[in-house]
C-alpha cells in the first residue's frame, strides 16, 4: 500500500499532548483510519491443512518466507510448525468482524501496516522520533509561511505544496509535527501532519 501523508485541525490546547490524545479519540471513534483486512483468499491459508515443512531443512531455513508464500501462508506455515513441537502459539489471524475496542488494540491487529493516519503516534516529544510529533522550529514555519503565526487558510493553501509535505519531519515515515494555528492574531488551533503506514 505505501506510507500515507496525513494531517488534522485540532482545537487549540495549551497542552500539546493532551490535544493530541483527544485528537487520537476522535479520529479512531469516528473510524477515520485505514484497517488493512485480510482477503478471503489469505484468511484461507489459516485453515488446518499439510504444511510445507522440510524437516531436513535448517530451521532457519524453514522460519523464512519462501518465494511465492503470501505474508498469510507464512504465518499459518509457522504456526503449524510450533503446533507440532508441542508449542501453543498465539493465532495471528484477527476478527475482523469485530470492530477493535481500543486504539491499542487496533494498532496490535494492524502491525507494521499501521493504520495511516495520526493513531500511529502515540505521543509528543521534544525532537523527531519514531511514533511521535515534534514541534515545528519557527525557523522553518517563516519559510514555508512567511510568518511563524499561520492561520488556517495559510496552512491548507501550503497542504499540496512540496515545501510543507516533503519537510523531513513531514515525510520521514511514522512520525509528524505539530505547530499552532493563529486566527485574529490569537491561538486557535494546533495543526498536525506526518506520514505513517507501510
Amino acid at each position: 500500500m505505501g506510507a500515507t501523508t496525513w494531517n488534522y485541525f485540532a482545537p487549540y490546547d495549551d497542552d500539546a499532548e493532551a490535544a493530541l490524545q483527544m485528537l487520537r479519540q476522535q479520529v479512531f471513534q469516528e473510524g477515520r483510519y485505514e484497517r488493512f483486512a485480510a482477503s478471503p483468499e489469505d484468511l484461507e491459508s489459516f485453515q488446518e491443512k499439510p504444511g510445507a515443512l522440510d524437516s531436513s531443512a535448517p530451521l532457519e531455513k524453514q522460519m523464512q518466507m519462501q518465494e511465492g508464500e503470501t505474508f498469510f501462508q507464512w504465518v499459518a506455515r509457522i504456526q503449524r510448525f510450533a503446533d507440532r513441537l508441542g508449542g501453543v502459539t498465539p493465532r495471528v489471524v484477527p476478527d475482523y468482524s469485530k470492530k477493535p475496542q481500543t486504539i491499542e488494540e487496533l494498532l496490535a491487529e494492524q502491525g507494521e501496516s499501521g493504520t495511516h493516519s495520526i493513531l500511529d503516534i502515540d505521543r509528543v516529544s521534544t525532537g523527531p522520533e519514531f511514533g511521535a510529533c515534534t514541534l515545528m522550529p519557527t525557523e522553518r514555519l517563516r519559510e514555508i509561511f512567511g510568518t511563524d503565526k499561520p492561520t488556517r487558510n495559510m496552512v491548507e493553501n501550503k497542504l499540496g505544496n512540496h515545501e510543507l509535505v516533503e519537510d523531513p519531519l513531514v515525510s520521514q515515515r511514522w512520525q509528524g509535527v505539530y505547530f499552532i494555528v493563529y486566527r485574529d492574531e490569537e491561538r486557535d488551533e494546533i495543526f498536525f501532519m506526518g506520514t505513517s503506514g507501510d
